[in-house]
């Protein structure tokens, strides 16, 4: 892969329904230039995609905690790293040795059927346009447009690409510094609110610039926890749910 490459994925890993031509224009490059390595990275690099429900969404609360040992069952959301420990979200509260361990607050929702079959729709296809949803659900596309506005910018629902072996650097940061928070966001892909500190997904372009950017945020907050990438993955959980509702 070459910088265009980590470029186009960067933008999928933060939005991964995020349309070619709205990626395209954020890269300032031609729309049939990026269709193509997008199409080759389909090929060589992306292994589909996978939606991930936000527990809550559900009815379910959400936990998440830091473990050296394997995440467990109820893991809706999971990063494993070279250094041993792995980051998980969890939509029960099981018992474990974890390292750290966060039960934030939050609202458990009552979801519409609308939403059910959204969700349903989605899970075939993660990257479906609002139109192709409403075909497949029978949905009115007024509907699943706003249904989606609600989702997406309420962080309900997120679409994530999945990788093959790759050189998409993927690195995590425990941090509760401001300063920290500043200087990731150009590699930031997703955070999450851990109480006093946060969970910060990034990518770094190099070997060597992630180098940097751990020295960097050491020299910023020397409690920090900087954790590089061995497995990133969502579990699709929610099947049985869908099935119930």
């Amino acid at each position: 892969m070459d910088k265009l490459d980590r470029e186009i994925l960067f933008h999928l890993f933060k939005d991964g329904r995020s349309s070619l031509y709205s990626i395209s224009s954020k890269l300032g490059l031609d729309y049939s230039r990026v269709v193509y390595r997008y199409n080759r990275l389909l090929r060589e690099v992306i292994q589909g995609f996978t939606l991930y429900v936000n527990p809550n969404l559900l009815g379910l609360r959400r936990y998440y905690g830091v473990t050296d040992s394997t995440c467990p069952g109820s893991t809706s959301l999971e990063f494993r790293c070279v250094e041993g420990y792995s980051f998980c979200e969890l939509f029960a509260r099981e018992e474990s040795d974890w390292l750290l361990f966060y039960f934030p607050e939050q609202v458990p929702l009552n979801p519409s059927k609308v939403d059910l079959r959204l969700i349903s729709a989605l899970r075939e296809d993660p990257r479906a346009s609002p139109s192709q949803l409403s075909r497949h659900s029978g949905i009115p596309l007024s509907t699943v447009k706003r249904h989606l506005r609600y989702l997406e910018g309420r962080g309900l629902i997120r679409v994530f690409p999945n990788l093959r072996d790759s050189n998409f650097l993927l690195f995590s940061v425990i941090s509760g510094s401001e300063q920290v928070r500043y200087y990731l966001s150009k590699y930031l892909l997703a955070e999450i609110g851990l109480g006093d500190a946060s969970y910060f997904l990034c990518h770094s372009p190099s070997v060597g610039e992630l180098g940097t950017i751990s020295r960097k945020v050491r020299e910023l907050d020397n409690q920090a926890k900087v954790l590089v990438k061995d497995y990133f993955g969502v579990r699709d959980y929610y099947v049985n749910l869908l099935a119930i509702g």
